[in-house]
């Protein structure tokens, strides 16, 4: 995910989520730590880092989402 600007739709974030939850189960299965460094790259990502500097998880973070939509 974010090798195209078509990968950053409507519900990104979840599928970011999903991707990294997969890793973490190729990593249990495999051990290649490769998948583990993925997946925490994935939640930096989701927790601030990154270009707007906000976390995409509500109540974490300096900087939160302040009126989530649902």
């Amino acid at each position: 995910m974010g090798s195209s600007p078509r990968d950053f739709v409507w519900g990104s974030n979840a599928v970011a989520s999903n991707q990294g939850i997969l890793l973490i189960k190729a990593f249990l299965i495999s051990h290649n730590k490769a998948y583990l460094d993925v997946s925490k790259g994935i939640l930096d990502y989701l927790l601030g880092r990154n270009a707007t500097g906000y976390s995409y998880v509500t109540g974490f973070g300096a900087n939160t989402p302040l009126h989530p939509h649902h």
